[in-house]
């Protein structure tokens, strides 16, 4: 057995670099009966800076071309607009757009899927600076868009990656440089409408999209009242005069009336200049962190900065929370969000914090402007109760998956595999598993890699199959 055991571990030495994935061990506070609790994260922060950098097909690593990302079904979908250079189509040669996934549950990489469009491969610069997925589980792709050019609509296959066309949204005025955009209701409009807003780069507009269920596909009318462009005049705060840098929003579904409830009367704006705010589509100012607690304005460890901009609301039960960008890649919180349960009837005023996740920060490398931190949930149970299973995502810095809810567990989680405990799983616990079952030498996580209840040869080949596909 030692000899087979030996053999094992050589093969295990010989699988080479592998992605580093850990988990943020810092045993967070319960909030009253609610807790949150890390499943795992790779992020600068949390691993070795070169071999976070040279993951295979920098699928976290690239600065510029992949900074929105989004959680569906226990999968996690990174779009990568520029990710295979030279890339044979129709008459040329184009940078092709891939989709990364991974496995929510243990950041396991996936298989990419190559973007194709009418059975050409599908790229560009910023091709796939947007991906999302609508309220009906629908994928979609928007690509960043420039002056004075159409903004395209895309629908993604997410097993196959092939996308299709379905509308190309004009505007009646000289619309500007859009960086993300949001989507609300059916974009196949079969269920539900669908309404597509975004906030123009470093001006007072926002520009918007509607089209009724069942509507005429290459017909789509003007979000604001048949218009496609708004000029917002209210934001937080006040002095500020426009949105500033790669700014985005969130819709918020009307959830007291079905008829109603895709309409996108209300949605978050957050910019480079000014806080997150939730704006009405008449262009008012509605709810903003001037009306949150004292005590939450005064901290400055709190309270956001305008440089960062990422929201996303999700409730508990009857209770609405929310979640927002904090940090830029300075020191010391280094791309982290804010969790924090608004107050009594749903707003801003009385907002109390819950959490700052991750405790560390993601990383500190500069986006080069994209601004963006990517927050996205899916409502789950765990022990039986309602809870949330929360992405953080930064380009360039990493990921991380939480979850959030009164079943949870509270303190540290371990990543499966991490036999040593040091919370990432890594060649140092080939030698710790090896020490274990041939010198009965302690660990200080968990040997059971496999989770069969013993320790055996399988955990070897558990901890193999581990770092090779990550």
């Amino acid at each position: 057995m030692k000899k087979t055991l030996l053999l094992l571990f050589m093969a295990l030495v010989g699988v080479g670099t592998w992605a580093q994935v850990s988990t943020d061990k810092n045993n967070y506070a319960p909030y009253g009966d609610i807790k949150v609790k890390n499943l795992w994260i790779n992020a600068e922060n949390y691993s070795n800076r070169t071999q976070f950098q040279a993951q295979p097909f920098m699928k976290l690593s690239n600065n510029t071309k992949q900074p929105s990302a989004v959680m569906h079904d226990g999968i996690i979908y990174v779009a990568h607009s520029e990710a295979k250079m030279n890339v044979p189509a129709p008459g040329d040669t184009i940078m092709q757009a891939v989709v990364h996934r991974f496995d929510a549950l243990t950041g396991a990489a996936l298989s990419d899927l190559e973007l194709t469009l009418d059975g050409a491969p599908f790229g560009g610069s910023l091709s796939a600076n947007n991906i999302g997925v609508d309220n009906f589980g629908h994928f979609w792709i928007m690509p960043y868009r420039q002056k004075k050019t159409n903004t395209m609509l895309y629908q993604l296959n997410p097993d196959t990656g092939e996308l299709t066309l379905l509308a190309t949204l004009e505007c009646d005025q000289e619309i500007e440089r859009i960086d993300y955009y949001d989507v609300v209701g059916d974009i196949t409009l079969q269920e539900a409408p669908c309404n597509i807003i975004g906030p123009g780069h470093s001006v007072e507009a926002v520009y918007g999209w509607h089209n009724d269920i069942d509507g005429d596909a290459d017909t789509w009318t003007g979000f604001f009242d048949g218009d496609t462009q708004m000029n917002f005049t209210d934001y937080y705060p006040s002095k500020v005069s426009n949105w500033g840098i790669a700014p985005s929003a969130r819709f918020i579904l009307n959830e007291d009336d079905e008829e109603t409830r895709y309409d996108g009367d209300l949605f978050y704006i957050d910019g480079f200049n000014q806080y997150p705010a939730i704006y009405s589509k008449d262009g008012s100012l509605v709810e903003s962190f001037e009306f949150a607690t004292e005590s939450l304005k005064a901290d400055s460890v709190l309270y956001p900065l305008a440089s960062v901009n990422g929201t996303c609301e999700f409730k508990l039960g009857d209770r609405r929370f929310f979640a927002y960008a904090h940090g830029d890649y300075n020191a010391p919180y280094t791309y982290d969000i804010i969790i924090a349960e608004f107050g009594e009837g749903g707003g801003f005023e009385g907002m109390q914090r819950c959490w700052q996740i991750p405790s560390k920060g993601l990383g500190n490398n500069n986006d080069t402007g994209r601004r963006l931190t990517v927050v996205s949930v899916e409502e789950i149970e765990v022990g039986g109760k309602p809870a949330v299973r929360m992405l953080v995502y930064k380009n360039a810095n990493g990921m991380a998956v939480y979850e959030i809810g009164e079943g949870v567990e509270s303190g540290p989680s371990f990543v499966k595999g991490d036999v040593n405990g040091d919370g990432i799983v890594s060649g140092a616990d080939v030698t710790a598993l090896y020490g274990y079952l041939l010198d009965g030498k302690t660990v200080a996580g968990n040997p059971d890699v496999s989770g069969d209840g013993i320790v055996s040869g399988a955990d070897v080949t558990a901890l193999y199959n581990i770092l090779l596909n990550n």
